[in-house]
Protein backbone atom coordinates (compact mmCIF):
# COMPACT_ATOMS: atom_id res chain seq x y z
CA UNK A 1 0.00 0.00 0.00
CA UNK A 2 1.49 3.32 -1.08
CA UNK A 3 -0.08 6.63 -0.09
CA UNK A 4 1.10 9.92 -1.56
CA UNK A 5 0.30 13.27 0.04
CA UNK A 6 0.18 15.89 -2.72
CA UNK A 7 -0.90 19.41 -3.50
CA UNK A 8 -1.22 18.29 -7.12
CA UNK A 9 0.94 21.19 -8.27
CA UNK A 10 3.28 19.25 -10.54
CA UNK A 11 3.81 18.46 -14.21
CA UNK A 12 0.90 16.23 -15.27
CA UNK A 13 3.11 13.58 -16.86
CA UNK A 14 5.00 13.13 -13.57
CA UNK A 15 1.79 13.34 -11.54
CA UNK A 16 0.12 10.53 -13.49
CA UNK A 17 3.30 8.44 -13.37
CA UNK A 18 3.24 8.57 -9.56
CA UNK A 19 -0.54 8.09 -9.46
CA UNK A 20 -0.22 4.83 -11.43
CA UNK A 21 1.92 3.26 -8.72
CA UNK A 22 0.12 4.77 -5.71
CA UNK A 23 -2.72 3.02 -3.90
CA UNK A 24 -4.02 6.27 -2.46
CA UNK A 25 -3.61 10.01 -2.92
CA UNK A 26 -4.21 12.51 -0.14
CA UNK A 27 -5.14 15.59 -2.13
CA UNK A 28 -5.86 19.10 -0.79
CA UNK A 29 -8.33 21.47 -2.38
CA UNK A 30 -7.73 24.91 -0.92
CA UNK A 31 -9.86 27.05 -3.23
CA UNK A 32 -12.03 26.65 -6.29
CA UNK A 33 -10.94 29.99 -7.71
CA UNK A 34 -7.63 30.70 -9.42
CA UNK A 35 -7.10 34.24 -8.11
CA UNK A 36 -7.95 33.37 -4.52
CA UNK A 37 -5.73 30.30 -4.64
CA UNK A 38 -2.86 32.32 -6.06
CA UNK A 39 -3.20 35.12 -3.51
CA UNK A 40 -2.91 32.70 -0.56
CA UNK A 41 -0.60 30.00 -1.89
CA UNK A 42 1.46 31.82 -4.51
CA UNK A 43 0.29 29.60 -7.38
CA UNK A 44 -2.88 29.27 -9.44
CA UNK A 45 -4.92 26.11 -9.08
CA UNK A 46 -5.34 25.31 -12.78
CA UNK A 47 -2.51 22.73 -12.81
CA UNK A 48 -3.81 21.23 -9.57
CA UNK A 49 -7.38 20.82 -10.80
CA UNK A 50 -6.29 19.55 -14.23
CA UNK A 51 -4.25 16.85 -12.49
CA UNK A 52 -7.15 15.93 -10.23
CA UNK A 53 -9.52 15.63 -13.20
CA UNK A 54 -6.95 13.62 -15.20
CA UNK A 55 -7.01 10.75 -12.69
CA UNK A 56 -8.77 7.74 -14.26
CA UNK A 57 -11.74 5.86 -12.74
CA UNK A 58 -9.44 2.91 -12.02
CA UNK A 59 -6.82 5.18 -10.48
CA UNK A 60 -5.76 5.37 -6.86
CA UNK A 61 -8.33 6.03 -4.16
CA UNK A 62 -8.55 9.65 -3.13
CA UNK A 63 -8.87 11.29 0.24
CA UNK A 64 -9.76 14.88 -0.47
CA UNK A 65 -8.89 17.36 2.27
CA UNK A 66 -10.38 20.84 2.38
CA UNK A 67 -8.74 23.20 4.87
CA UNK A 68 -11.27 25.94 5.68
CA UNK A 69 -9.65 29.26 6.60
CA UNK A 70 -11.78 32.15 7.95
CA UNK A 71 -11.94 35.03 5.49
CA UNK A 72 -10.12 33.02 2.82
CA UNK A 73 -12.27 30.11 1.66
CA UNK A 74 -14.90 30.08 4.40
CA UNK A 75 -17.83 31.57 2.51
CA UNK A 76 -20.62 29.16 1.59
CA UNK A 77 -20.28 30.14 -2.09
CA UNK A 78 -16.66 28.88 -2.02
CA UNK A 79 -17.74 25.60 -0.41
CA UNK A 80 -20.41 25.23 -3.11
CA UNK A 81 -17.75 25.78 -5.80
CA UNK A 82 -15.55 23.11 -4.18
CA UNK A 83 -18.53 20.73 -4.23
CA UNK A 84 -18.81 21.39 -7.96
CA UNK A 85 -15.16 20.40 -8.37
CA UNK A 86 -15.72 17.22 -6.37
CA UNK A 87 -18.63 16.25 -8.63
CA UNK A 88 -16.27 16.21 -11.65
CA UNK A 89 -13.64 13.82 -10.26
CA UNK A 90 -13.32 10.53 -12.17
CA UNK A 91 -11.10 8.66 -9.71
CA UNK A 92 -12.62 6.83 -6.73
CA UNK A 93 -13.09 9.23 -3.81
CA UNK A 94 -12.76 7.27 -0.60
CA UNK A 95 -13.29 10.18 1.75
CA UNK A 96 -13.71 13.95 1.88
CA UNK A 97 -12.39 15.69 5.00
CA UNK A 98 -13.41 19.20 5.99
CA UNK A 99 -10.58 20.66 8.08
CA UNK A 100 -11.66 23.86 9.87
CA UNK A 101 -8.82 26.19 10.82
CA UNK A 102 -7.96 26.36 14.50
CA UNK A 103 -5.20 28.04 16.46
CA UNK A 104 -3.98 24.96 18.32
CA UNK A 105 -0.71 24.81 16.37
CA UNK A 106 0.52 28.17 17.69
CA UNK A 107 2.29 26.53 20.62
CA UNK A 108 4.24 24.30 18.24
CA UNK A 109 5.57 27.33 16.39
CA UNK A 110 6.58 28.96 19.67
CA UNK A 111 8.28 25.74 20.86
CA UNK A 112 10.58 25.65 17.85
CA UNK A 113 11.33 29.37 18.09
CA UNK A 114 9.56 30.20 14.85
CA UNK A 115 7.34 33.14 14.10
CA UNK A 116 3.69 32.45 14.61
CA UNK A 117 1.63 31.66 11.55
CA UNK A 118 -1.05 34.19 10.66
CA UNK A 119 -3.92 34.13 13.12
CA UNK A 120 -7.25 34.24 11.36
CA UNK A 121 -10.08 35.77 13.33
CA UNK A 122 -12.50 34.43 14.28
CA UNK A 123 -12.11 30.68 14.13
CA UNK A 124 -14.73 28.68 12.25
CA UNK A 125 -17.84 28.35 14.41
CA UNK A 126 -19.87 25.19 14.95
CA UNK A 127 -22.78 26.89 13.16
CA UNK A 128 -20.62 27.62 10.10
CA UNK A 129 -19.43 24.01 10.04
CA UNK A 130 -23.05 22.87 10.10
CA UNK A 131 -23.77 25.16 7.14
CA UNK A 132 -20.85 23.65 5.22
CA UNK A 133 -21.94 20.10 6.02
CA UNK A 134 -25.42 20.94 4.68
CA UNK A 135 -23.90 22.25 1.43
CA UNK A 136 -22.04 18.96 0.97
CA UNK A 137 -25.15 16.97 1.86
CA UNK A 138 -27.27 18.86 -0.70
CA UNK A 139 -24.60 18.12 -3.31
CA UNK A 140 -24.77 14.41 -2.42
CA UNK A 141 -21.21 14.39 -1.08
CA UNK A 142 -20.39 12.49 2.09
CA UNK A 143 -17.97 14.61 4.10
CA UNK A 144 -16.37 14.18 7.50
CA UNK A 145 -15.21 16.96 9.77
CA UNK A 146 -11.54 16.53 10.62
CA UNK A 147 -9.17 14.04 9.17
Amino acid sequence: HTAVDTSGYVNQKNFLKVARIASMLLFDIKSAHNEMHKSYTGVENEIILNNLFALPPDGPELIIRIPVIPGVNSRVVEIEAICDILSKINAPVLQVNLLPYHRLGRQKYEAIGSNEPPVFQPEISALQIQDYLEVFSKAGIDVKQGG
